[in-house]
């Protein structure tokens, strides 16, 4: 094959290489899940947020999606991104979505993209403890019911400051500074993890536990509704006296 010819060969699979990339482009970029929770119905009601609407408590970070809609059977490219957030909110089991970014893709026409985060929003009403909140603190109340994984035991941080050791039957209270996304987290050769939006004055009440199958040996967090939770962790009688946190205030 001459030079000439194998250049233009080249440059014509390349034009043909790149357009089908731009076919078959996905128009939804796949949840980054940091939390599993069961999908929703069809018919279930997703809260949406602006970006700076913290009126809903009790929020747990689930993950994000980007969506890309176009002019679709009558819709408009926007109610198409919608609609595909919201599918993806639905199968990610996210009930509460809080727009990030969204207009106008400057790349292609008639297409609009939306970025979005992914949350859990706890059913139970919040009840603000006024001496809390006067702190500026929230109050994280983590208990571990007996149940798989018996001898597995693990330290819990909050980002690089550790809380407490989390055992079977066991349970405690833990006042921590409040007002933003904190990252809750544990390693048992598996690394488990949960994030909170963590607001002044409210008690948070955090189920403990160990993954079985797959995730066998991965600590596992579950964010309680208050209601619920605090049920559950009155009626926890614990025969181990728990460690003391060393949270650094």
């Amino acid at each position: 094959m001459s030079h000439h010819r194998y250049v233009f060969m080249s440059r014509l699979f390349g034009l043909v290489g790149g357009g089908l990339l731009c076919a078959c482009s996905p128009r939804v970029v796949p949840v980054i899940a940091t939390q599993a929770y069961s999908a929703l119905s069809d018919s279930a009601n997703i809260t949406i947020l602006s970006e700076n609407d913290s009126t809903i408590k009790n929020i747990v970070y689930i993950g994000k999606v980007q969506a890309t809609g176009k002019n679709k059977n009558g819709r408009s490219a926007q109610e198409d991104a919608y609609n595909l957030v919201l599918a993806e909110a639905r199968k990610a089991g996210s009930n509460v979505v809080q727009i990030v970014s969204q207009g106008p893709n400057t790349r292609r026409t008639n297409r609009y993209q939306i970025d979005a985060r992914l949350l859990y929003a706890g059913t139970g009403a919040q009840n603000i403890d006024s001496a809390l909140k006067a702190k500026g603190v929230a109050m994280l109340h983590f208990y571990r019911p007996s149940g798989p994984g018996f001898f597995g035991k693990y330290d819990i941080y909050l980002f690089d400051q550790p809380l407490c050791r989390a055992f079977n039957n066991w349970k405690q209270s833990v006042e921590v500074p409040a007002g933003g996304a904190a990252r809750i987290w544990a390693d048992c050769g598996e690394t488990g993890e949960i994030t909170l939006i963590l607001e002044p004055g409210v008690h948070y009440y955090i189920r403990c536990g160990m993954g079985t199958g797959e995730q066998s040996g991965e600590p596992t967090f579950q964010i309680i509704d208050s209601e619920s939770g605090a049920v559950e962790f009155d009626a926890l009688r614990p025969r181990r006296v728990p460690r003391q946190p060393q949270y650094e205030k």
